[in-house]
């Protein structure tokens, strides 16, 4: 048995801790033994009796089985992906980098800018496309690329993807190449016919925009009227199609108070997770500090997130992740680490809202692979802080070295430099800091 102790989370994101016997049963199930023989070998490794044993091994299914494909084939699933594409270990130095997974966990596809919405917490700003957005075949390449370098997870997003063209055979062929898709919405395309489309595509999980049940509350947060009834029907359509949906609402003091009837609204339509996320100052947002919740918004909103969570999956927000009070606070980049960025005009970057700041473009996708981006030295030197760029506090701080200055998008918000302080830490200096004001 090989010694794998995390596992890729796909529909929560990120990596998950698992115990050695889940680790085992995965690896049982690709294909090589049938369930009684699977059994047989997992009751004699951990010397549990085979009652125990299936019922720790069913436990597995139950959790893992709807986006994971289990093999033998009698177990029912839509993924054509093999369990141990998503085991790794935590801690080994791989052959071309000891900073980063041998392979990205995730590949983000921001496919156009173009979106039906002006969203007022938009961090690309999104609307209208940039200048020398990639062709289809270009975007094939790059899925073709990914699934060379072992990439798990493809998301689509943008602007609003599905008004990019021939999208659903995008979605296939990441589908049929292996890797896991995911597409991030506003739903308000999404039809019965469409949803149909995505599931028959490969899509079973959407990350779906909504940050209001309320009409008019909606319209004034998307900037335009009449959608909600659209995303409402979307909702409908997708739990048609047995697609899982993770709803994402951006917390901001003009809806915060009103999330009480959002989950009402999740849990009547039966709506898989909410994922409740405090607005993060962006430098290139369309609003500032005034689309911030403040602590006491989060602490109160704690009371009906608890008076909801036996009815439905709550992602909620970690106050602590917004304002640090202490070194066991400390937020660093985690893209180097375990994912990647293509914006509309094939720029690689770490993250979407990076991808118009110099510094943080690796190369194109145009004229580099991504696989000779992903094992080079070039997300590694953005970690590599440049000394001379660096501003006290964090020049003379004990924690530099394991912090790198925190987030570089959050250090971009008052400052050009990407290695100045983040204005969540305790000891930052920024004048007119929207973080500790708020937060203070």
């Amino acid at each position: 048995m090989n010694n794998y102790n995390m596992i890729s989370n796909f529909r929560d994101g990120g990596s998950e801790y698992i115990s050695t016997q889940k680790a085992l049963i995965f690896e049982l199930f690709s294909g090589k033994y049938d369930i009684e023989t699977i059994t047989k070998i997992f009751s004699g490794t951990f010397e549990i009796d085979l009652e125990k044993s299936e019922q720790c091994i069913k436990a597995v299914l139950d959790e893992y089985a709807s986006h994971i494909t289990f093999y033998p084939h009698e177990i029912q699933t839509d993924l054509s992906c093999d369990p141990m594409r998503i085991l790794k270990k935590s801690s080994t130095k791989w052959q071309y980098n000891p900073v980063r997974y041998e392979s990205p966990e995730e590949l983000v596809l921001s496919l156009s800018y173009v979106c039906n919405h002006k969203c007022i917490y938009c961090c690309n700003s999104s609307g209208s496309r940039i200048e020398d957005e990639l062709s289809f075949n270009d975007w094939i390449k790059v899925i073709d690329e990914a699934a060379d370098l072992g990439v798990e997870t493809i998301l689509f997003s943008g602007g609003e993807p599905l008004m990019y063209p021939d999208f659903i055979k995008l979605v296939k062929r990441t589908k049929d190449n292996g890797i896991y898709p995911i597409v991030s919405t506003n739903g308000t395309l999404i039809s019965e016919e469409t949803a149909k489309q995505l599931s028959e595509a490969g899509i079973d999980f959407v990350h779906l925009s909504m940050s209001a049940a309320n009409e008019e509350l909606y319209d004034s947060i998307i900037g335009y009227k009449g959608n909600l009834p659209k995303v409402k029907a979307a909702i409908k359509a997708l739990k048609d199609n047995n697609i899982y949906i993770r709803l994402k609402v951006v917390l901001m003091p003009v809806n915060i108070k009103h999330i009480e009837e959002l989950l009402d609204f999740c849990i009547e339509n039966k709506v898989d997770c909410v994922h409740l996320a405090p607005f993060i100052l962006t430098h290139i947002s369309r609003n500032g500090k005034e689309l911030m919740p403040s602590v006491n918004d989060l602490n109160n909103l704690k009371k009906v997130i608890n008076s909801k969570r036996n009815k439905i999956k709550i992602l909620e927000p970690s106050v602590e992740g917004m304002c640090w009070s202490g070194p066991t606070d400390i937020v660093k980049c985690g893209g180097i680490k375990s994912k990647l960025t293509i914006i509309s005009n094939g720029n690689i970057t770490l993250c979407e809202t990076l991808g118009k700041t110099p510094n943080f473009i690796l190369g194109n996708v145009k004229t580099t692979k991504i696989k000779d981006i992903w094992n080079s030295d070039l997300p590694d030197n953005i970690l590599k802080v440049n000394m001379k760029l660096v501003e006290e506090p964090c020049k003379s701080c004990e924690y530099l070295e394991g912090c790198k200055t925190g987030c570089f998008m959050c250090s971009l918000i008052y400052s050009d430099n990407s290695y100045s302080v983040d204005p969540r830490c305790w000891k930052a200096n920024i004048s007119n800091n929207a973080y500790r004001s708020i937060y203070s």
